[in-house]
């Protein structure tokens, strides 16, 4: 869907991150489909190897036992 993971593949949690290129975009998209916070938007700040650190803006998505697949389907449809 175009959104990159943060998250390493081996993560054991459901708490996932993905990097977003249209922050303001997915944001409203968002917004649109729920009318309420359901993803938390972040900025996270990354230090390269030559101490150089850059800000990279994405969405964090934690699902628990409260959802279903439903709401992971609608989800998806917003993002798409």
């Amino acid at each position: 869907m175009g959104y990159p993971s943060l998250t390493p593949p081996d993560n054991e949690t459901p708490i996932v991150s993905f990097r977003l290129s249209e922050y303001q975009a997915t944001a409203a998209k968002l917004k649109k489909a729920f009318g309420e916070t359901v993803v938390a938007l972040r900025r996270w700040e990354f230090t390269g190897p030559a101490g150089e650190v850059r800000i990279v803006p994405g969405m964090r998505i934690s699902p628990s036992v409260y959802n279903n697949q439903a709401d992971i389907d609608r989800l998806l449809e917003a993002l798409a």
